[in-house]
């Protein structure tokens, strides 16, 4: 039976094998080859898991709940997200990789309804900041301080 459920978890499915062939297309820094972790291991693990995620969708028990497959799509909330990641790609270089993110996921944390202001702030700040840190620190990922970090003298 083909179920919403199914129908994105194909899409998914689909995407994260996508995401996993254009991990093989990323270049590896000259000498990198015998790093345990590269610029490719992060995005490698992303899709693994993304399509591990999406076969658990297609290969799980159809739900028997006909009120939820009576829901209408709305497209509102998807088409606010897209344009929301939309202008976080163009903001990124100019704001920095935290600023842009934690505006990213406060304005994405709206748009799905959340209004508290401490559980935006919380749901975003630290988040942004903890990844950050895994990224650089951890990762040695270069991420972006920003044009507006760099013209204040950043």
């Amino acid at each position: 039976m083909l179920t919403t459920d199914r129908i994105g978890g194909m899409v998914f499915l689909a995407l994260s094998l996508g995401y996993g062939y254009c991990t093989t297309l990323i270049p590896d820094y000259p000498g990198s080859e015998f790093e345990p972790v590269t610029a490719k291991t992060f995005p490698y693990i992303l899709s693994v898991l993304g399509s591990i995620i999406a076969f658990c969708l297609l290969v799980a028990p159809a739900s028997n709940n006909t009120k939820e497959q009576a829901q209408p799509f709305n497209w509102y909330t998807t088409i606010a997200l897209l344009l929301a990641m939309g202008v976080y790609g163009l903001i990124v270089d100019w704001a920095g990789f935290i600023l842009a993110t934690i505006l990213f996921l406060i304005t994405g944390y709206r748009i799905l309804g959340e209004k508290r202001l401490q559980v935006l702030l919380l749901a975003s700040i630290p988040v942004v900041i903890i990844f950050w840190l895994f990224l650089t620190q951890a990762l040695d990922v270069y991420l972006t301080p920003g044009q507006l970090f760099d013209g204040l003298g950043g």
